[in-house]
């Protein structure tokens, strides 16, 4: 009689939501809103519409003179922080704000971007016995799904 094959055993996929990736994910964003928006996570999605108000210029020619600082750029665009109420008043005046900040930002998103990257990379690998320990003392008893 021939031997039965055994059945490899089924793993489960890991669903719970890890707090560290989502801390991560913030910073990554803010990192992006910040520099190519003036504006954080929150302000940019719950911000005030103030592209097309009265008053607001639309000069590029004003940005030719090299300074490259958000005041320069509210000064010269007559743009403030853009939201994505801006985005969908205005995309033209919006998106030529953000191309400018881009312009003037770029260095200062890699520098930044490569930083917090390095910072959570070795941060959770210096702190993986206390996240270990936490996770094990407080989220699994808990049975939420979240993980440290």
């Amino acid at each position: 009689m021939a031997r039965r094959r055994r059945k490899k055993s089924t793993r489960r996929r890991d669903t719970s939501v890890k707090l560290l990736n989502v801390a991560e994910a913030y910073a990554y964003s803010n990192i992006m809103t910040t520099n190519l928006f003036g504006a954080s996570v929150p302000e940019f999605i719950t911000g005030k519409q103030n592209i097309s108000q009265p008053g607001s210029t639309y000069n590029l020619g004003a940005w030719a003179s090299g300074e490259t600082t958000d005041a320069a750029i509210e000064k010269s665009l007559g743009v403030g922080s853009v939201s994505i109420r801006d985005l969908a008043r205005n995309p033209q005046l919006a998106l030529d704000a953000t191309a400018v900040r881009l312009k003037a930002n770029m260095w200062n998103i890699v520098g930044q971007t490569v930083a917090t990257r390095w910072g959570f990379k070795f941060g959770k690998r210096l702190l993986r016995q206390p996240i270990n320990m936490i996770n094990r003392s407080v989220f699994k008893p808990l049975a939420m799904g979240i993980k440290l």
